[in-house]
């Protein structure tokens, strides 16, 4: 098993599955509250424009001591995407 998962679906079946739930959570909810991400239907896009798609990161936040202090996920825009 890879320390980080690579996809949100490698996420089911881990040890730590929970805390990469609670991660990915907390970015998604904190990504709605700001109004920068939404949920749309390919179909509902105005002509001449464009849908963002995004990409999860997993990281294992660490101490110098190499003690785990947090789960973290960010969701980016995937790679020849500009806003």
């Amino acid at each position: 098993m890879r320390p980080v998962p690579r996809s949100y679906f490698d996420i089911k079946g881990r040890p730590d599955e929970l805390l990469w739930v609670e991660a990915c959570d907390k970015e998604i909810k904190k990504l709605f509250e700001m109004d920068t991400f939404s949920i749309v239907d390919e179909n509902d896009i105005a002509p001449g424009h464009k849908c963002i798609n995004c990409c999860m990161s997993f990281k294992i936040k660490k101490d110098c001591d190499g003690n785990i202090l947090e789960y973290w996920h960010v969701a980016t825009p995937t790679a020849g995407n500009r806003q």
